[in-house]
């Protein structure tokens, strides 16, 4: 396509602003959904909560890819997930 530009019509977000609003929100949503279950504040949670976590977000993830998710993010091999490391990963996560 010749002459394509990047500009966006008037009164329209570019493509890329609209890509951070989202990953904006998203996080935002992310950390909400965290701190209720992290609930006795101690910043991180377990498989167990992971999981209901991202299919509370939308994710239809089998209990063994779940699984397979939290314990890649579980750099430290603890058992637990602070909120950076799931928010790294939800960011970059492919979802419908």
């Amino acid at each position: 396509m010749t002459g394509a530009t990047t500009e966006s019509a008037p009164g329209l977000l570019p493509f890329a602003q609209l890509t951070i609003l989202r990953a904006m929100k998203d996080e935002a949503a992310l950390r909400a959904q965290f701190d209720k279950l992290d609930a006795d504040g101690k910043g991180y949670i377990d498989q167990a909560q992971f999981t209901a976590l991202v299919r509370k977000l939308g994710l239809r993830l089998t209990d063994a890819k779940a699984a397979k998710a939290f314990h890649t993010l579980d750099t430290k091999s603890n058992e637990h997930i602070q909120f950076d490391e799931l928010s790294v990963w939800w960011l970059k996560y492919d979802r419908p």
